[in-house]
């Protein structure tokens, strides 16, 4: 338990000398230990094809277009081979790589970037000094820049909303309230009003009805009445032509009656002339005797 361990290796460190080197001139003959491509099947094919020379021909120069195709496929392998050895190197740095993240930095998950005692040791060297180390420091200094920024605009929005609740929900907002109550209770007394203006028009409406009804008995009362003073203007004129024949009549009569009374005071002259006259001789008779 006593013993240190020793500090632990980045993965990518045997190749980042590697990587620092001159690029080195394509290969001339494969490597040992990297088994032949498949492409080089196609050679053999290839070559299956040309005729086989005889003894005759042994000492025959291979034409310009059979050397540049037998370096092309010797190019092609060199390329296959290339691809295959990066193909093993990304696999072996990508295992390192997540052996090295899964035993050395799980237990730094929650660093915050302080400076630890063990920071400088050489058990977190790797660590703190590593592209995942400086990428978190530099997610966190982005989130810390970013949580500022949002507690920035949060106390920005918080000033405008207060400066919106202030100004135009306890002005504007507020003067606009009371006019909307005002108008409301401006509304509740025009709507009582009119109420009582509806239940008045229908009592009117009733007593209109009442009138309308007797001004139907008025009107036949009218027209009866039209009747009867028409009959009463018949027999009114049926007594004038009456009153004229009575007046013809009684101006006849009136006629007779003064003729009588002319012949009445010459018959009481006569009457008084003799009375006069046997008075006159009554006296004159007494004289005598």
């Amino acid at each position: 338990m006593s013993q240190q361990r020793p500090p632990p290796r980045a993965p990518w460190s045997r190749f980042a000398t590697a990587s620092k080197q001159p690029r080195q001139p394509p290969l001339s003959a494969r490597p040992v230990n990297v088994t032949r491509c498949p492409m080089t099947s196609l050679k053999k094919k290839t070559q299956s094809v040309w005729p086989a020379p005889s003894t005759t021909t042994t000492t025959r120069r291979k034409s310009p277009f059979e050397l540049a195709y037998e370096e092309s496929l010797a190019q092609l392998e060199l390329l296959q081979q290339k691809l295959e050895q990066q193909a093993l190197v990304s696999l072996h740095l990508e295992r390192n790589t997540l052996e090295y993240y899964y035993t050395n930095t799980i237990c730094f998950e929650g660093y915050d970037g302080e400076s630890v005692p063990q920071q400088n040791s050489g058990f977190h060297h790797y660590y703190f000094t590593s592209v995942v180390s400086m990428a978190r420091r530099e997610r966190r200094e982005r989130r810390a820049r970013e949580e500022r920024q949002l507690q920035e605009e949060r106390r920005r929005v918080q000033l405008l909303e207060d400066d919106v609740r202030e100004r135009i929900i306890n002005g504007v907002l507020a003067e606009q309230r009371d006019l909307v109550r005002k108008s409301e209770e401006e509304n509740a007394a025009l709507q009582q009003h009119l109420a009582q203006k509806l239940a008045e028009a229908e009592t009117c409406g009733k007593r209109l009805q009442e009138h309308e009804q007797r001004q139907r008995v008025i009107q036949q009362e009218r027209v009866e009445s039209v009747r009867r003073t028409m009959q009463l203007e018949e027999g009114k004129l049926k007594q004038m032509e009456n009153v004229d024949a009575t007046r013809l009549v009684l101006s006849k009569e009136r006629e007779e009656l003064a003729a009588v009374q002319a012949e009445l005071k010459k018959r009481e002259a006569v009457v008084n002339n003799l009375r006069e006259t046997i008075a006159r001789l009554s006296r004159k008779r007494r004289q005598r005797e």
